[in-house]
This record gives C-alpha cells, structure tokens and sequence, in this order.
C-alpha cells in the first residue's frame, strides 16, 4: 500500500530531522517493510513522505514507538493511506 505522511517537525528542522531519518539504525528499522520512498521538505519544520508500506501492522508498531519518542519534542505525524479512484 502507498502512504503519504506528513510530519511536523516540531523544534526540529528539516535538516535535524532528515539526520536522525537517515541514521543507519532508523533505516534497519525500516528495513524490509518500508519503501521505496520519497522524502521531501515542505517547510523549515515539516516534511512530506510518500512510502510504500508492505507490512501494515509494522507500520502501526513504528509508528506507535515513533510517536511516544518524539511527542515530548513537539513532532506530530500525519498519516494518509492512499488509494486509487
């Protein structure tokens, strides 16, 4: 299934954030289930994925852990299943 987040950032730029995204251990945690992926910049706090996601109940552990981590930093993620019309 094809997903597109949309993360404010929260004190982090997109820089900052884009640094920890890309850490070697983020990326094995994705390993497997997530991608091929797009990661782009929409503003100095925000950022956009579109993701294919193979695993979705993987997808909803991540996503669970990521949150708790990152709330207390003013991170919030918003997430879209995509669908064809």
């Amino acid at each position: 299934m094809n997903y597109a987040f949309h993360i404010d950032l929260g004190k982090f730029t997109f820089e900052e954030w884009l640094g920890f995204y890309n850490d070697p251990e983020a990326a094995q945690a994705r390993d497997g289930w997530w991608g091929p992926e797009h990661v782009a910049k929409s503003g100095p706090h925000s950022a956009i994925i579109l993701a294919q996601i193979s695993d979705e109940k993987r997808l909803t552990e991540h996503m669970k852990m990521v949150s708790e981590k990152t709330a207390p930093q003013g991170m919030k993620h918003t997430i879209y299943k995509m669908s064809e019309v």
